[in-house]
């Protein structure tokens, strides 16, 4: 009979589970179950051996074998034991599973994928959103917290915190902010992006007097009583505020030597913020020739901020604030105030925001004023002026057309009063690069902005233009003239209709029959439509698709149209369009057009 080895039949030690990680873990319950099965299958063999030939047994005798029915009942009883073990082994297994299965899609993520979901968590969502930020938005920190993996990944990813949200509050809602030296530590040396946003961002009131309530009416219904709740509240507010952004700035200022790109979106109750910040992003010369990105939105009635950024560590104030300007490579003032002195420091600038509302009339800039600027900003590839005050010149000659070789986006929003858009438009000359192109008809048709409109397209590359009459009924699709390179054009309330056929004051031209030689792609917007006008004209050219949203019929003035009416106006319309337009898509009127919305580029506060 040979021996059997001793390590096979002495006792192993029980193991304390609880030391094991989770691989040692799996590890262990794999060989236990490997060592069971190899042990069952001995088994089933040796039964299967004594059911077949209980008598051939190796020394077996007689009083053995009568010990063998008992035996088997033995086993049998011990076999239903360890069924009923099995099946609480099976039972916990499952229930484990189940558990595992609502977690393991996340655990069983790559550290990539999983980080770029962190960094989406981390942030409230649009930053372009400016009247409606999202109110509920995580951290790192946050996310650090939840469990080993999540902090192991976070506290790695460099990227998850150079990106810092802050949404300052209501004054009932207290804002408490993390730890700098450890944002500091986890930015392991890189740059940092900052977005300050006040939640109940106000929006700017309209400067219609009957929009505005009346000053004497309020006085007269305001009790004393309520003046002094209403001033207990605005002092309890204002003192809240002030502790808050000095928190906020005590948080910062750690920060502040690798920020390059700001964003502070808030109203006058937040201006003391403004304010510290501009003194605090000009403070650090050793980065300041690393390229930054400012924007500035602010909120006040009949006021805008003067943004002055003033070193206060800095003797020489003036080359610190020039090393500013001039390391931008992305400048955004809205309802902001800035000395034009500073905007003609630009070398690294790409994209140019600026946008002053109407409530105002601060901050004008003369023709030769903004060409200074543009002249200062070779690298420009985006341009938006919104609503922006431009006067003509005041040199003896005219400003010579500044080249702005790599232009991509221009966009004119709320200038269609005056001569804006014109002055604006003579001054730049884009390169061969593809423009894409927003405008703003004027209220009224005048020759002087469509000769204007058409020497820019003479010596530009635009391929896609958008125009929106600011009035209905003032201008005909036919007017904004022949685009010899456009290939995506959007009509906001146009006439489209044949101008001979209409009594309009406007001395019109005899167009073309091929206005739009490269069209592709038209979009229709609140336009009064003639079906037969508008059949010849795409007949006429290879358009692809068109667009139509809230088009209504050319006998219904179009202040009067009721938008119910333009569905079954433009499902009718497309029967007609079918066998000159393969793809028709007509817009249900209250849908929201998000491709006519990114066409019309440089939305206003």
């Amino acid at each position: 009979m040979g021996s059997v080895n001793d390590s096979e039949t002495s006792p192993t030690e029980p193991l304390d589970l609880a030391q094991l990680s989770t691989d040692e873990l799996l590890d262990y319950m794999a060989s236990t179950r490997t060592r069971i099965s190899r042990d069952i299958r001995s088994y089933l063999s040796s039964c299967l051996f004594l059911a077949s030939n209980p008598a051939q047994s190796r020394d077996s005798v007689p009083h053995q074998q009568s010990q063998i029915p008992s035996t088997i009942a033995f086993e049998l009883s011990s076999i239903e034991e360890e069924i009923d073990n099995i099946d609480r082994i099976r039972q916990i297994l499952i229930d484990a599973r189940n558990k595992a299965r609502m977690t393991a899609p996340v655990y069983s993520l790559p550290v990539e994928l999983l980080t770029r979901i962190f960094q989406e968590t981390t942030c409230h969502n649009g930053h372009d959103k400016t009247q409606w930020p999202c109110r509920h938005h995580s951290s790192p920190v946050v996310l650090s917290a939840v469990c080993n993996l999540w902090r192991e990944t976070a506290m790695k990813c460099r990227p998850l915190w150079a990106h810092l949200d802050i949404l300052v509050g209501s004054a009932s809602l207290k804002t408490y902010y993390p730890s700098s030296q450890l944002w500091t530590r986890c930015l392991q040396g890189n740059t940092l992006q900052l977005h300050v946003r006040q939640s109940d961002f106000p929006v700017v009131r309209s400067t219609n007097p009957f929009d505005q309530s009346n000053p004497y009416e309020e006085e007269d219904y305001a009790s004393d009583s309520s003046n002094d709740i209403v001033h207990a509240q605005m002092r309890q507010k204002s003192s809240f505020f002030r502790d808050e952004i000095s928190n906020l700035v005590d948080f910062l200022e750690p920060l502040m030597e690798q920020v390059d790109h700001i964003e502070i979106i808030a109203s006058q109750e937040l201006e003391n913020l403004f304010i510290l910040v501009s003194r605090l992003i000009v403070d650090f010369p050793a980065r300041s020739t690393l390229p930054k990105q400012l924007r500035l939105i602010y909120s006040g009635v009949h006021r805008v901020h003067r943004f002055q950024p003033m070193p206060s560590r800095q003797s020489s104030q003036s080359q610190v604030i020039k090393r500013y300007f001039n390391s931008l490579t992305k400048l955004e003032l809205r309802n902001t105030w800035v000395n034009w002195h500073n905007l003609s420091r630009l070398a690294n600038l790409v994209e140019l925001t600026l946008e002053k509302p109407s409530v105002t009339t601060i901050w004008p800039i003369t023709q030769d004023q903004l060409a200074v600027t543009l002249a200062s900003c070779p690298k420009l590839r985006s341009l938006m002026l919104l609503d922006i005050e431009i006067r003509p010149h005041q040199l003896p000659e005219n400003p010579q057309p500044v080249v702005l070789h790599d232009l991509r986006v221009l966009s004119f929003r709320s200038m269609a009063w005056g001569r804006r858009m014109e002055l604006a438009m003579a001054l730049i000359t884009p390169g061969s690069h593809s423009l894409h192109m927003s405008i703003e008809l004027p209220q009224d048709y005048e020759d002087s902005f469509i000769k204007e409109l058409q020497m820019f397209i003479s010596r530009s590359n635009v391929t896609i233009l958008n125009a929106r009459a600011v009035s209905f009924d003032a201008w005909f699709a036919s007017q904004v003239g022949v685009l010899p390179s456009v290939h995506t054009l959007a009509l906001h309330a146009c006439i489209l209709s044949n101008p001979s056929d209409a009594s309009h004051n406007a001395n019109l031209n005899n167009p073309p029959d091929v206005l739009w030689p490269r069209l592709r792609e038209l979009h229709l917007i609140s336009c009064r439509v003639e079906q037969g006008y508008l059949h010849r004209l795409l007949s006429r050219h290879n358009v692809e698709t068109l667009y139509l949203h809230r088009c209504y019929d050319e006998n219904v003035a179009g202040d009067k149209y009721d938008t119910h009416d333009t569905a079954a106006y433009q499902e009718e319309f497309k029967a007609l369009l079918e066998d000159c337009v393969a793809n028709v898509i007509a817009l249900p009127p209250r849908a929201k057009n998000e491709t006519a919305d990114w066409l019309f580029v440089g939305s206003p506060v």
